[in-house]
């Protein structure tokens, strides 16, 4: 009945203008949706040849190039080519399926039970306005650095700050200026030039100097001004327990440079380099508790810890067990796979040795 209403005997939607208060909605959301809507093949007397997507994901109509005059006498239900035995194609039509890659024999019909419209994207065939929401709402590239800040070590609070400072949303002079507010601005931890987010936390000598400690504590080699992805990913050689302790020194040292800029000029009270130093550590150390991660049992990662005053979380041991292999019998082949195969690809593969 709705269909009927906006839609003209052919099957296009009405041009003219119609007096209702959802017109305009069905207008917008249709041709969003009709790419999700499908039919599961049985009599087939709702589902028009031309128009409905019951073949493939599109209506045939739109394979075909056609005067809209001649459309309006194209009103053949898919029902007219099924007989009781099932389809009944007149020849022309069926090579014209077949020139379209339409296998015509794959899709079954029972024509004693009525047809039955799906949403395509649930699983069920249901529509459901959240399901419907999600498959056709406009979605943004994912932000490569969300992995770093929802991380399970990183404290909320911490975790919080780390998203402001990704989103490039801290309000720094540059940025209040950039808003339409003329303000006249300096960088108030070194007073050499113009307060920015890429001066604040990478030029500054201040942040220098912290950026150097950071990596020399990790014994890694100096950060550079390429980008904060870069710094991020320093530690990636390193066990998954340092990696997520320089994740969150990363996290802290920025955070405090800020909150060293902001008491400077809001409290009139100065951090100096140590203060600085002293406070991420005591961060480092309480979000060293958070994560589940083990540590490597090498003296480079043992040093490292020490040096953070975090607790070691030691991996198990290996096990060294002894064993004996003996030499094939006659007419017999030894099969060596998982570790014991040679270059064992692990989780991605099996490789199997064999051996005569």
């Amino acid at each position: 009945m709705m269909f009927a209403k906006f839609h003209t005997k052919s099957g296009d939607k009405i041009k003219y203008h119609k007096r209702s208060s959802v017109w305009p909605g069905i207008k917008f959301a249709e041709p969003i949706n009709e790419p999700f809507i499908g039919w599961i093949i049985r009599n087939c007397k709702k589902i028009d040849f031309w128009r409905d997507t019951w073949a493939t994901s599109i209506p045939l109509r739109e394979c075909i190039d056609l005067p809209n005059h001649l459309w309006k006498l194209c009103k053949t239900k898919v029902s007219d080519f099924i007989n009781p035995d099932g389809w009944n194609f007149p020849t022309d039509i069926s090579l014209a399926l077949m020139a379209m890659g339409i296998n015509i024999s794959s899709i079954t019909c029972s024509p004693n039970l009525d047809n039955l419209q799906i949403w395509q994207p649930d699983i069920h065939g249901n529509f459901f306005i959240k399901n419907a929401f999600e498959s056709t709402r406009t979605r943004l590239g994912t932000a490569w650095w969300w992995k770093y800040t929802w991380l399970q070590c990183l404290h909320p609070g911490l975790s919080g700050f780390a998203w402001i400072l990704m989103n490039k949303i801290l309000p720094t002079d540059d940025l209040i200026q950039r808003k339409g507010i003329p303000l006249v601005f300096i960088c108030n931890q070194c007073g050499l030039t113009g307060e920015s987010a890429h001066h604040l936390f990478s030029e500054c000598n201040k942040a220098k100097v912290l950026w150097s400690w950071a990596t020399s504590t990790f014994n890694i080699a100096a950060a550079d001004e390429n980008g904060l992805k870069q710094i991020l990913d320093k530690c990636t050689t390193l066990s998954l327990y340092l990696n997520d302790l320089w994740i969150t020194m990363v996290f802290s040292v920025s955070r405090w440079m800020w909150n060293a800029r902001n008491k400077t000029r809001i409290d009139e009270t100065k951090l100096t380099i140590r203060d600085i130093q002293n406070r991420v550590l005591r961060e480092v150390e309480n979000n060293a508790k958070l994560p589940k991660h083990g540590m490597y049992n090498t003296v480079s990662e043992l040093q490292i810890a020490k040096a953070l005053f975090v607790d070691c979380k030691l991996g198990k041991a290996l096990v060294i067990k002894r064993c004996m292999w003996l030499l094939p019998n006659e007419n017999e082949i030894k099969l060596c796979y998982d570790s014991s195969a040679l270059r064992n690809l692990g989780p991605s593969g099996i490789r199997i040795v064999y051996r005569d």
